[in-house]
């Protein structure tokens, strides 16, 4: 690729002006520390603001953040270095300039601006330290024969290096986060490597976490592990040309592939795009949410086991070379909700020899298990496993009973929620999280009935679990069977058959009948329900009392006719299960015996509260144009699903959107159009319509910088002498 000779030519004269200028300035008292090494105090920390780079030839410990205001921040120039940043940050200049003509081979020494350049030297050790606004944050180049071995880079974040958009250059910008070219036994270790930047298509374009270059057919043996790996334009992690021996493990890589300046379609979580990307062990990892695949297999005799792959835009898995993915072995890996198949291979009619076993997922093409057959390709489902539900299976109505429920995952060790149907027209919702095997104790109270109690299971990604059930009894009321209460209705229908006319002075003699007693099941302290006895008596009048099962008896209720409901109002002043019961009395004075209970479940009243004030979190300043993602979340008291109400400061608002779990992190993208400082609030409301006071978060969308030029041309104006002799 040719340099554009204009635009470097431009640049040169530009910079021969503004040192004439300062010269002038400078001669003439009017500025005295142009272009000095300054210090500046930001949250009490001293900045350092440096031209030139820091050549490292022995350890260096940083007492200060640095920013680098040209070219590179660190060059290592011996073996044996130990880089501390102590917890403090180096920050680059990156613009055009600095980010052309890098290749996957060839860092642009002399015209680009890296974090850290290593250009073989080995024993080296990088821990501390935030790298950001750079080209590429850490490149470690091996030149020749002389790799860079040894390296240990730990403990860092290496974030927002790179550019997206070269302008009118007509170079790409070929940045990571990090680079390796020709390295061994490197080793990254606990790093966070997010939003870096990159442009292009094809193997060697820019925008990943992680590129590693491998260059020959030796033993890499990098290790990369403990790392999250986010929101890089192209990749969390690509390698190519015969990397190989490289273990990829306990690393959370997530939402990467969604970069403006990337053409290439392959993008995604992992991508071994090299044929000759051989024996890799890729474990352990939890690859999710990006924009492209999951992982990507070009090469052969790798091993991918033990990994979370779900909810990527494209395949989870694609073995994705006619002329390489072979030989690759799964195993023990949870594949679930991926756009496209969770396991995709290129081989027809299962070529390749990919094999696998004990995989969780649902769809694949040209893939299966081994011992799976039909339209099953995975030894399991994604998902737990059926749950478990024990206790008693026989009760009485109306009293409480507790009961054991169990939820396993075969494959990942991750929180489970239930969700359990009564059967009896209530559910208990998606209770938990609960750890997979925990056992969980869950109480019911039932009617009179039979019931079948279902119970499923699902995990946090959604994948749910077959049915468990358990059958129980609750017995149903059985009919009077005291001897009082068959003579007297024997007695009724013998004197009403026989003495129609004297019947009601006859059955106004004898005892009546044991009245029924309905009303609701269900109510809370302090409110008044109504229940209502009633008893068929011939054509006597009839008496009723009630029993509340919460002090005296009632008093007697007196002239009711024959099969008239006697229905009296009760309330209770603290929660619990209560029965009501009823008795009748004819006119002689004989009275029934008790009725059966009615059960009714008291529960407390619970105040209801407006949700907390919703906390906003997201990027504080961005760039007009480009969508962010911001988290809302609030804790309702009573833990009732909440809405949110946002206003972005631009006019646009989104009206209660929801329901949403109380606590529960709710993300809502947005793009502002235009420069300036907006001010995003947002409200919560309940079920109940409670609303909650506003939260708010100020956000900066700033001008776009004034370069130098610009800068010149302005001062200019003001000297047309100086202006003329410039010839500008």
């Amino acid at each position: 690729m040719k340099k554009n000779v204009n635009n470097f030519n431009r640049r040169k004269k530009l910079t021969a002006h503004i040192a004439v200028v300062t010269v002038l300035l400078i001669t003439c008292g009017s500025i005295s520390t142009l272009a000095q090494t300054q210090s500046t105090t930001i949250n009490s920390t001293a900045v350092e603001t440096l031209q030139d780079a820091i050549t490292l030839t022995g350890d260096y410990t940083l007492t200060s953040d640095i920013t680098f205001s040209t070219g590179h921040g660190f060059i290592v120039a011996s073996d044996g270095i130990t880089l501390d940043g102590a917890g403090y940050k180096i920050t680059g200049s990156k613009d055009v300039a600095s980010c052309e003509w890098i290749t996957a081979t060839d860092p642009a020494v002399d015209t680009a601006g890296h974090g850290i350049l290593d250009s073989g030297y080995g024993n080296i050790v990088i821990k501390n330290l935030e790298i950001e606004n750079f080209a590429t944050g850490i490149y470690l180049h091996g030149i020749g024969q002389n790799n860079v071995e040894n390296v240990r880079i730990e403990n860092c974040k290496i974030h927002d290096n790179g550019l997206d958009d070269m302008l009118d250059s007509s170079s790409e910008c070929t940045t990571h986060g990090i680079h390796l070219v020709l390295c061994k036994q490197v080793n990254i270790i606990d790093n966070e490597i997010y939003y870096n930047e990159g442009t292009g298509m094809g193997c060697e374009a820019g925008g990943n976490g992680i590129f590693i270059f491998g260059g020959d057919s030796g033993q890499d043996l990098n290790l990369i592990s403990g790392n999250e790996i986010h929101h890089n334009a192209k990749a969390g992690f690509w390698c190519k040309k015969q990397t190989d021996h490289v273990t990829l493990s306990n690393n959370d890589i997530y939402e990467n592939g969604d970069g403006a300046g990337i053409t290439d379609t392959c993008r995604g979580g992992v991508v071994l795009r090299c044929k000759s990307s051989n024996f890799l062990t890729i474990e352990n990892n939890n690859i999710h949410e990006n924009n492209g695949l999951g992982l990507y297999i070009g090469g052969n005799h790798n091993t991918i086991s033990h990994n979370i792959i779900v909810t990527n835009a494209q395949h989870g898995i694609n073995f994705g070379r006619s002329d390489g993915s072979s030989s690759n072995y799964l195993s023990h890996n949870y594949l679930y909700d991926n756009a496209g198949l969770d396991v995709n291979s290129v081989h027809e009619d299962y070529g390749g020899d990919n094999t696998g076993e004990n995989n969780a997922g649902t769809t694949a093409h040209n893939y299966r298990d081994d011992g799976t057959s039909g339209d099953i390709y995975f030894t399991y489902a994604p998902g737990p496993e059926k749950p478990s539900i024990t206790g008693e299976s026989n009760g009485k109505a109306g009293q409480e009973y507790e009961y054991t429920i169990s939820a396993t995952n075969p494959l990942i060790d991750k929180d489970i929620y239930c969700f359990i149907d009564w059967d009896d027209g209530s559910d208990s919702g998606w209770i938990g999280p609960y750890e997979s095997g925990e056992e969980v104790k869950v109480k019911h109270t039932w009617k009179k009935g039979t019931y079948s109690i279902k119970i499923k299971a699902k995990d946090i990604y959604g994948a749910e679990s077959d049915w468990g059930t358990l059958k129980v009894t609750m017995p149903m009321n059985h009919q009077t069977t005291d001897l009082q209460s068959r003579l007297s209705q024997f007695l009724q229908e013998f004197f009403g058959h026989f003495m129609p006319s004297g019947s009601a002075n006859v059955v106004g003699l004898l005892p009546p009948p044991t009245p029924t007693v309905t009303g609701p099941t269900e109510g809370d302290v302090g409110i008044e329900y109504t229940f209502c006895a009633v008893a068929t008596f011939g054509c006597s009048y009839v008496d009723y009392q009630f029993d509340w099962s919460d002090g005296p008896d009632s008093p007697w209720y007196e002239g009711y006719n024959s099969g008239e409901s006697c229905c009296k109002p009760h309330s209770w002043d603290s929660p619990g299960t209560y029965s009501v019961k009823a008795k009748s009395r004819a006119p002689c004075g004989h009275t029934s015996s008790w009725s059966n209970p009615h059960y009714i479940v008291i529960e407390e009243v619970q105040e209801n509260n407006p949700p907390d004030t919703p906390n906003i979190n997201g990027p504080a300043s961005g760039k007009a144009g480009t969508e962010y993602d911001y988290t809302f979340v609030t804790t309702d008291p009573n833990g009732d699903d909440v809405y949110y109400y946002i206003e972005w400061g631009d006019d646009q608002v989104e009206e209660w959107i929801g329901p949403y779990k109380s606590s529960e992190e709710t993300t809502v993208s947005h793009t502002w159009t235009e420069e300036g400082t907006y001010s995003i609030r947002a409200k919560a409301k309940d079920v109940h319509d409670a609303e909650s006071d506003w939260g708010a978060l100020e956000v900066t969308m700033p001008k776009n910088k004034v370069s130098q030029y610009e800068i010149l041309l302005r001062f200019l104006e003001h000297f047309p002498v100086l202006r003329n002799l410039l010839g500008y």
